[in-house]
């Protein structure tokens, strides 16, 4: 359950940290932009674990709109399993999209105002939407790409807390059980798993960067 609920984080973290991050960038500068703005500072400075109780006492408590804590397999019901996951995995990915879209954001407003390519594009008449999409996109995305690989141990910590706050099976209360009963086998190879994680998507992440810019190639030393 713990790398399920990483892996949903990052991935509402990712499509909405890009979308924020687009829309600021277009519109830099505006109201949209100062609201994200504003948006990204707050979110930051909320610990995931803080968010997670104001969304159980908002969500489950006051609306009774999604379930304070429990799990729902698959197999008992598609749409149960979405709503148990939806609060633990929203808490997380607030934190990540904010981080994320402020960076990403940061590396579009570069790319749109001081790149020659973007210069080019727009004197041969390329319309804005075609050069942000296709061109400053692209270009900005190896700093947001770096902090999303360099992040993804937060994000598995972070699942761990969030699970024992939500009740969620995994390897979360796996590891603190072992570590209130002195399991060392048990602490030592979560950890081992989880380090195995951050380590491979690293890897997948230098993969990313070769594929982003053909110009990158890793060689091997003699």
């Amino acid at each position: 359950m713990t790398l399920e609920l990483g892996i949903a984080s990052l991935l509402l973290s990712v499509v909405f940290s890009v979308l924020l991050a687009l829309a600021s960038a277009a519109r830099r500068g505006k109201t949209l932009d100062r609201i994200n703005i504003a948006f990204s500072m707050v979110g930051l400075s909320v610990p995931n674990f803080v968010l997670a109780l104001i969304f159980i006492f908002i969500f489950a408590v006051k609306l009774h709109w999604l379930p304070s804590s429990g799990f729902t397999s698959i197999s008992a019901g598609l749409g149960q399993n979405i709503r148990c996951m939806v609060l633990p995995s929203v808490s997380i990915a607030v934190g990540l999209t904010c981080g994320y879209s402020r960076v990403l954001r940061a590396d579009l407003v570069d790319q749109l105002i001081g790149s020659d390519y973007v210069m080019l594009a727009r004197s041969k008449g390329i319309s804005e939407r075609r050069i942000l999409f296709g061109h400053a996109l692209r270009n900005a995305a190896f700093g947001f790409l770096t902090l999303v690989g360099l992040n993804l141990g937060t994000i598995i910590g972070g699942a761990v807390l969030i699970e024992e706050i939500f009740s969620l099976p995994g390897m979360g209360q796996e590891l603190v059980q072992a570590i209130q009963y002195h399991d060392t086998v048990v602490v030592e190879s979560v950890v081992v798993i989880l380090a195995t994680t951050v380590v491979a998507a690293n890897f997948l992440t230098d993969i990313v960067y070769a594929l982003l810019d053909p110009r990158i190639r890793y060689e091997r030393s003699e």
